[in-house]
């Protein structure tokens, strides 16, 4: 029995340190805070492929979110440096962007308007773990970037 517990015990842990939360907020038209919505994120695989001596970032899996009528992925997450954010069905004409602060709340990039694909080259930044919010029209997603 208490092996059964350890076992569990154990597995929820790797089950929290492995997730990722972000929230999802809708606003109507004067400004007012509609809609908060929770999303948890499960940390992606690595593809470790032995013969691959060069590991870059492009062998993480993309970690996704759905906001709205558009699928976000961000990968990869954890990143060495470059950050790829794709939106599918992104409506035509939106406004919206990017920004990047360090958890001291300092702003370390931001970009204005938002595209189907974007990239961020966070190779200049200190390792460690970033906030990340994606706007879209009155939408917004939250994202946690670790920077390795």
């Amino acid at each position: 029995m208490k092996k059964i517990i350890l076992l569990l015990i154990i597995a929820g842990i790797s089950n929290i340190l492995s997730a990722q939360t972000t929230y999802e907020f809708g606003y109507d038209n004067t400004g007012n805070r509609i809609l908060r919505h929770v999303v948890e994120l499960r940390h992606t695989q690595t593809n470790n492929n032995s013969n691959n001596a060069n590991n870059s970032d492009s062998t993480t899996l993309p970690q996704t979110a759905t906001m709205g009528d558009m699928q976000i992925s961000v990968m990869p997450n954890p990143t060495a440096g470059n950050l790829q954010i794709s939106i599918t069905n992104l409506p035509e004409a939106v406004q919206g962007g990017i920004t990047v602060w360090d958890l001291n709340s300092k702003e370390i990039y931001k970009q204005d308007g938002i595209y189907a694909t974007n990239k961020i080259d966070l190779s200049k930044q200190q390792k460690g773990i970033y906030m990340m919010q994606i706007r879209v029209g009155s939408k917004k997603s939250e994202w946690k970037v670790v920077k390795e």
